[in-house]
């Protein structure tokens, strides 16, 4: 239990910038409470329903294999409470100066906390519209100039990216292969954890690509194909993609 306790706390460091936004935002909540009675129902109750939810060890522990904890963070609507907070203080000031000098105080704070956008350091040169690397865009250019719309079979790593860069290419298993969407049969998780194998059963993972009409399989060079499995199942291996071998059923 207390190891799941020091992730989340881990998750929360990674996720906020500081801990003074994490103390403002309890602030601001703390006020909403405290001050805007009417909105409890509304705001701070349904807030304090979704921490409980997000900040429980037991709940964590469950989603840990999946990997998407700090995606629960999405549904805290810490600007928005921030901003009500803020809105409402300066609202209740009576005199316009007081007004006009909490807003620019504020302002001024928000400016020096956050991160300036207009930065010339934040933007580059788009060189690579698709942001996968340079493996990832070999290997689908490769694919995609066979078959406009492949089956395939890839290595862990790239599914992510392959479907970024070209959503006509099907894949066996993308990112459900680690529990993100949904479970895979056993024959698709197998060729899954071959794959990944240093010693690979590529009769097996052939056997079921063609059966199941995978006309691609991408092998790192390293882990090169016996020519007498591409020879029974009938697929060749002239593509070259970098560090990948791209096997094709003619």
């Amino acid at each position: 239990m207390m190891e799941s306790i020091k992730q989340m706390y881990n998750w929360i460091r990674a996720y906020y910038p500081d801990m003074i936004y994490v103390s403002v935002i309890i602030v601001a909540a703390l006020y909403l409470f405290i001050c805007k009675k009417e909105h409890r129902k509304s705001i701070i109750w349904p807030l304090i329903v979704i921490l409980i939810c997000i900040l429980n060890p037991v709940i964590y522990k469950l989603m840990l294999r999946r990997m998407v904890y700090w995606r629960m963070f999405w549904m805290i609507p810490d600007a928005i409470l921030i901003a009500y907070a803020v809105t409402d203080i300066i609202k209740r000031c009576k005199s316009v100066w007081s007004k006009i000098i909490l807003a620019a105080g504020f302002t001024v704070a928000i400016a020096v906390m956050g991160v300036n956008v207009y930065n010339r350091d934040v933007f580059d040169l788009t060189r690579n519209p698709q942001k996968v690397s340079a493996n990832t865009k070999e290997v689908c250019a490769a694919i995609l100039s066979v078959d406009s719309h492949p089956k395939c079979i890839i290595p862990d790593g790239m599914y992510t990216e392959a479907r970024q860069y070209n959503g006509d290419i099907e894949l066996m298993y993308g990112r459900n292969a680690d529990g993100y969407i949904n479970e895979l049969n056993d024959r698709y998780k197998n060729v899954h954890y071959q794959m990944q194998s240093d010693t690979p059963d590529y009769e097996y993972v052939f056997s079921i690509a063609k059966e199941d009409g995978y006309n691609f399989v991408v092998c790192n060079k390293n882990k090169p194909v016996p020519d007498n499995i591409l020879q029974m199942y009938g697929y060749v291996s002239c593509l070259d993609a970098g560090e990948y071998w791209v096997y094709y059923d003619e």
